[in-house]
């Protein structure tokens, strides 16, 4: 988890506890996490897919959608590979 808060970090800058206390708060035990590393093993993207409900004219939806995208390197595709594959 502090791995996913580090780079967390790079995007809102908060210390990384304060990353680790918001994750362990807001991410429930079924969203999915999906973690990028480069050839050297090196941490550059994250993603989470979260579940949720929507309201639709009084009607209760149950949704997935994407908690958050991480990357190491802004601009350099990683996080738009993590949303595509």
């Amino acid at each position: 988890m502090s791995e996913i808060a580090l780079i967390k970090s790079l995007s809102w800058n908060y210390p990384i506890q304060e990353q680790i206390d918001w994750m362990n708060r807001n991410l429930n035990a079924n969203d999915l996490h999906f973690l990028s590393y480069n050839d050297d093993g090196i941490l550059v993207g994250y993603l989470n897919i979260i579940n949720s409900n929507i309201r639709n004219n009084n009607e209760i939806i149950e949704i997935s959608g994407i908690g958050n995208v991480c990357v190491k390197f802004k601009g350099s595709g990683d996080g738009k590979r993590l949303i595509l594959e």
